[in-house]
């Protein structure tokens, strides 16, 4: 009998971490789950339960972290007298909203800027959330009704995306024919392209900008970027060719410091030459842009 009871317990040590982690984990991904709905007092209780359950875990640790900060910047927001701090800080809230995927969050943020300072990158930030959120009735009508002083050629692709998601082929055909290559066009630019070939049928020239976009992404965010590819619903057509392993396969082009996938660059040596990839993600819709004086 009391050799039983020692088995027994000698069991339950050995799952009791596993249980814990396990526990943990369930916590992190609620919090996750909850953070996608906006709700962050409820994702800092779950986010704090988890790291409680594994306090060596370095991942919730951080993330708990940055989430505090963000709940205290957002308390923060609306008291920033000075327009280029509050954009400072609006960059920083809308950079962890689409890393969560908290995207009316990110709306508000985009329509505040595109309502402070008018540019056709602020009205590009702006559309895209709208079809990230699957606003495409809005996100049509918007993009169809910026001034043309605020309009790109990144506002016109989005604009065909809307158009086609909403079946007006016609419209959206038109557009990408009226469309100039880019010389310097980033990454996510270069998808968006070809989310809009794609729905239009045009699998070729889809394949040429998923190409050029993973050709001109930093390594370290390659694969982040291909599992987003994957699960674009505008390149489900694309996803049906038989191109689809060549295209995947496509290796970035880009020189990139071996540190980059760091946490921080604060001390980093090099990171003054990180300088393009800072500028690629501020073109990508990193922040909104506002004019600065003096």
């Amino acid at each position: 009998m009391t050799s039983s009871i020692i088995c027994l317990s000698a069991l339950l040590l050995i799952a009791s971490p596993a249980l814990a982690e396990g526990d943990a984990a369930g916590l992190f991904a609620d919090a996750k789950a909850s953070l996608a709905k906006a709700d962050f007092d409820g994702a800092l209780a779950l986010m704090e339960k988890a790291a409680a359950a594994e306090p060596d875990n370095q991942e919730y640790m951080q993330e708990l972290r940055l989430l505090k900060r963000v709940i205290k910047i957002r308390s923060r927001l609306d008291m920033q007298a000075s327009p280029i701090k509050w954009e400072r800080t609006a960059s920083s809230l809308r950079s962890y909203y689409y890393t969560n995927k908290i995207y009316c969050e990110a709306l508000a943020i985009d329509k505040a800027c595109f309502d402070k300072v008018k540019t056709p990158d602020n009205a590009a930030r702006y559309g895209k959330t709208m079809l990230q959120m699957d606003k495409n009735e809005e996100a049509a009508q918007f993009l169809a009704d910026i001034p043309a002083e605020f309009q790109s050629e990144r506002t016109a692709v989005l604009h065909g995306i809307a158009c086609a998601r909403l079946g007006k082929m016609d419209e959206a055909g038109r557009i990408a024919a009226d469309l100039k290559e880019e010389e310097e066009a980033s990454p996510v630019q270069s998808y968006e392209r070809a989310c809009l070939y794609s729905l239009l049928g045009q699998q070729d020239a889809a394949a040429k900008m998923l190409v050029t976009a993973f050709e001109t992404m930093l390594p370290s965010r390659l694969d982040d970027f291909k599992k987003h590819v994957r699960e674009s619903g505008d390149l489900a057509a694309f996803f049906n060719t038989t191109m689809v392993a060549k295209v995947m396969a496509t290796e970035s082009k880009v020189a990139e410091s071996k540190c980059s996938s760091g946490s921080s660059c604060g001390k980093c040596p090099s990171r003054g030459g990180c300088s393009k990839a800072a500028a690629d993600d501020k073109k990508d819709g990193g922040s909104c842009e506002s004019e600065k004086k003096g």
